[in-house]
């Protein structure tokens, strides 16, 4: 586990899902994390939700500053670190928790942080029908338990260059 300025245990996937194996929590916060400990996502989740980012990067062509994050990680052989703070019995808690996690570190397109969050959080679906939830994850095209089943076709898309350090 790396420790962070921002008071996060960053951890590797296998670690993270073993986490969320044991804990069994309903409901739970995540980051995302780099190598170096900087957090570029905060999200909130049930089962497997923390590692669908990476499934969704590695097999769409969605052009946004998370994945984009993630598929730079990935060309450079750099895996996403995880990082599991809060866990929660009900949704309302985990909401709030994201919200207050967002502000604290703060938005990279904000000027308040490094974070890719489009939004203050809070807004997430609640309680979805097993029909949305199917529909989601045929979206994402892979199994986000397995990064290795994927192959490898962002290595072609672009990126666009600025001077932030994930880009």
């Amino acid at each position: 586990m790396t420790s962070t300025p921002y008071d996060l245990q960053f951890m590797n996937r296998d670690d993270a899902a073993s986490r969320l194996r044991s804990n069994r929590w309903t409901y739970y916060v995540y980051v995302l994390g780099t190598s170096g400990g900087v957090p570029f996502y905060v999200g909130k989740g049930t089962r497997p939700r923390v590692f669908q980012h990476e499934a969704e990067a590695r097999n769409t062509n969605r052009r946004t500053h998370k994945l984009n994050v993630i598929r730079k990680l990935h060309r450079q052989g750099i895996p996403v670190l995880y990082a599991l703070p809060n866990g929660f019995e009900h949704e309302a808690d985990s909401l709030r928790a994201e919200r207050d996690l967002i502000a604290a570190i703060g938005r990279h397109d904000l000027g308040t942080g490094p974070l890719t969050n489009q939004t203050d959080g809070g807004e997430g679906p609640s309680n979805p029908s097993e029909e949305s939830r199917r529909r989601h994850l045929a979206s994402l095209g892979g199994n986000a338990e397995d990064p290795r089943a994927a192959s490898s076709m962002n290595s072609s898309m672009p990126s666009k260059a600025s001077n932030h350090p994930f880009r």
